[in-house]
């Protein structure tokens, strides 16, 4: 059923891990990426498994058995599949670490069933989130600098193992685009300090503007002044896709964000480090940027090859109508992650 997915079922109720500390949450950052802070692009442990909520989509993504799951076209049906099987089937031992999630996770058009259940409080989502999803993309650094102790609460109130990768701030690469990085680098870092203490900092993601053209030099100067750790470039304009470019990051170990957006069909699939990170905006095939079944298989194939060699990031970024929880939860299944 090509043009939208279904996905799987999710516990309809939330609350605190028996461990979980209960902080407020009345700033928005406290409760991770939200669109109050401004945000406008284009829109686990599943051992406490609880019911499903009454009603709405909570209730269509509470995980079946798997074979209800694929009779009701929940997961791909692997009969008559003869491209790559998943990695949990085939040589799991020789394959890297694969992590999909969402490009946030404080979304008030998620609640009263869409993702978190009814009567769950802003201050839970993030746990909530947590149960299914073992990274997220947090995209409210971008609009504004967090206050320690909301990244400490961050740290606090997520499982181990769990990973966000950040967004650099946009007054630095839309404002000052890589110019200066010095006093701007530090302070944003000073900012997620407890990130950095914790085993939880993913990759840093540099979001460059579409109206930004290549500029070598300023490329370099900003690579060659990077703090330590994981960094990935989304480049916007077509004239960053060279094989110069390429080089250039792989000289830095940084990875080329692999974007997917129908209106940018000139971002490419370059890998450039020991990993890679990929931001799926849109779907092309699906209705109104929902990824169709179709896509995520194309997808999920390409990501099987990929983690044969090299670790993968992957986040949905297609937030409205819940799509971005609905395509990664498909490709969760998929691949067996």
């Amino acid at each position: 059923m090509d043009g939208r997915t279904r996905a799987r079922r999710l516990p309809g109720r939330c609350g605190a891990r028996p461990s979980q500390a209960k902080a407020p949450d009345r700033d928005p950052l406290l409760r991770g990426d939200a669109h109050l802070c401004g945000r406008g692009e284009g829109g686990a442990d599943g051992r406490n498994r609880l019911s499903p909520a009454d009603h709405g989509l909570a209730r269509a993504f509470a995980l079946p058995p798997c074979r209800r799951a694929r009779r009701c076209g929940l997961l791909p049906d692997r009969r008559g599949h003869t491209g790559a099987v998943p990695g949990a089937v085939r040589g799991a031992r020789s394959l890297k670490p694969i992590r999909i999630g969402c490009s946030g996770w404080n979304y008030d058009h998620w609640r009263n069933g869409v993702f978190y259940p009814p009567r769950c409080p802003p201050r839970e989502w993030l746990d909530y989130y947590a149960r299914h999803f073992d990274t997220v993309e947090v995209n409210a650094t971008f609009y504004r600098l967090p206050k320690r102790d909301v990244v400490a609460n961050w740290v606090r109130t997520s499982p181990a193992g769990f990973v966000f990768t950040v967004k650099m701030s946009r007054y630095i690469t839309h404002i000052r685009r890589l110019r200066d990085l010095g006093s701007g680098v530090r302070t944003f870092y000073d900012r997620i300090q407890p990130l950095i203490r914790s085993p939880k900092l993913g990759p840093v993601l540099w979001q460059l503007p579409a109206n930004f053209r290549r500029d070598d030099d300023r490329l370099a100067n900003a690579l060659g002044k990077l703090p330590p750790g994981r960094h990935c470039f989304e480049f916007r304009h077509e004239s960053w896709f060279a094989a110069d470019v390429y080089e250039l990051l792989r000289s830095h170990g940084a990875a080329l964000v692999i974007g997917d957006h129908p209106q940018r069909p000139f971002q490419t699939h370059e890998v450039t480090a020991d990993w890679t990170f990929v931001r799926f905006h849109s779907g092309s095939r699906g209705r109104r940027g929902n990824y169709s079944e179709s896509e995520l298989e194309e997808w999920a194939r390409r990501l099987e090859a990929w983690r044969r060699e090299i670790e993968v990031f992957a986040y949905f970024n297609n937030d409205w109508e819940g799509f971005a929880i609905r395509n990664g939860l498909w490709l969760k299944e998929r691949l067996g992650v």
